[in-house]
């Protein structure tokens, strides 16, 4: 539809409106469509000189005082509870940071599987993963383990990083 098509119908639609509101039947005919009546406003008389006329429009009302019964007991209408503020949870309480356990040494990574006496010497079998390694008291296996002292139950052996003594079982069965 083009803009002259869509004129020729918006005015046609208007006259129609018009017309229909034209030929509306009327509800009495004589009565006249007013504003709505607007509530009447009271006026006080302001104080004014004894030299000045009165009024004569101006409409004098007198000022009652309020009776006891009609003063508010509270400022709000509808008396709230009061209930104090949400208090903030109690902060945690500080706990000083303990110092840090010294250093302990791993586990020996190694297992005795054996043992032998010769001349008077002990020598230990020693297994550390794939590997056996042979070694005597004194000896210092891998540079971090030296061998202290057996007695054909448990091996003594100090942790050299860390100067710390450990023990190991040695199986019954040697």
């Amino acid at each position: 539809m083009n803009a002259s098509k869509r004129r020729l119908v918006l005015a046609a639609a208007l006259l129609a409106t018009l017309l229909a509101a034209y030929l509306a039947p009327r509800d009495g005919a004589d009565r006249e469509i007013s504003a709505p009546a607007r509530p009447q406003r009271q006026t006080v008389a302001k104080a004014r000189p004894a030299a000045a006329a009165p009024d004569v429009d101006a409409e004098v009302l007198e000022i009652l005082p309020r009776a006891e019964d009609e003063l508010p007991d509270t400022v709000f209408a509808v008396p709230r509870p009061v209930q104090p503020p949400p208090q903030a949870p109690a902060p945690a309480p500080v706990v000083a940071p303990s110092a840090p356990a010294p250093p302990q040494a791993p586990p020996p990574p190694f297992q005795v599987f054996g043992r032998a006496i010769e001349d008077g010497k002990v020598t230990l079998f020693l297994r550390w993963g794939e590997r056996n390694i042979l070694a005597r008291v004194g000896d210092t296996v891998e540079g971090q383990y030296r061998l202290e002292s057996e007695d054909g139950r448990t091996l003594q052996v100090r942790y050299l990083p860390l100067d710390q003594l450990q023990s190991l079982t040695i199986s019954a069965g040697m």
